[in-house]
């Protein structure tokens, strides 16, 4: 990943990238702690470290834990989730409130500006899906 001086992402992460990240699961927009560890610049184990560590903040409508049968649909529908194929770990997802919260719990300037960013890609969406519903 290419950093700038000041620690500032690069456009790497466009809003269409972003936005490609995002999964209807549960009947709610989500992104995996997978990808949100890649934007974040940080290992997943140690995204969800800190999660553990300020659980009070991610309420079960924030963050909740894939169950098998989410997790081996999502392996079959995303190949970059070929490698939880074999896995015990079943991943979690979070919810755009979730995103919001990690930025407080991160607490780097990568990831105030890649909440924004990924924010403003979950408006985005909205903003999209609510102006084609008809």
């Amino acid at each position: 990943m290419n950093l700038t001086n000041k620690g500032e992402l690069l456009e790497e992460y466009s809003q269409d990238t972003i936005q490609s990240r995002i999964l209807a699961i549960r009947v709610q927009q989500v992104i995996m702690d997978a990808d949100l560890a890649e934007f974040y610049q940080v290992k997943t184990i140690a995204l969800n470290q800190a999660v553990k560590r300020n659980e009070a903040r991610f309420p079960q409508r924030y963050r909740f834990q894939l169950t098998e049968d989410e997790k081996q649909e999502l392996i079959t529908n995303c190949d970059r989730f070929k490698s939880l194929k074999h896995s015990s770990y079943s991943p979690y997802a979070f919810t755009e409130q979730g995103v919001t919260q990690l930025s407080a719990v991160l607490r780097s300037n990568i990831a105030v500006e890649m909440s924004i960013r990924i924010n403003d890609a979950f408006h985005a969406m909205r903003k999209f899906i609510v102006n084609n519903a008809g």
